[in-house]
């Protein structure tokens, strides 16, 4: 019995939460403009950015690839 008042309990919350939260993203929407589409534009540009911080700026990228170049070089007149 008690774990059905807990789910309860649990779910006016959540609903309440819902629909307090829908209320004021519908706020939020009006006064800036927005419409759901950019909130999915503003998720995928998110997403690119946090996945373009994983990786070395451009100019790192180059000298690294410079630097396993000149290696492989070294290798080559070594096997010659």
């Amino acid at each position: 019995m008690y774990s059905g008042k807990y789910l309860q309990t649990h779910f006016d919350e959540a609903t309440r939460a819902i629909y307090t939260l829908t209320l004021e993203l519908d706020i939020i929407k009006k006064q800036y403009n927005l419409t759901d589409d950019d909130f999915v534009r503003f998720h995928v540009d998110e997403r690119n950015y946090l996945a373009s911080l994983k990786q070395p700026a451009i100019r790192d990228q180059l000298l690294i690839r410079y630097v396993q170049i000149l290696d492989d070089l070294e290798a080559y007149r070594y096997a010659f």
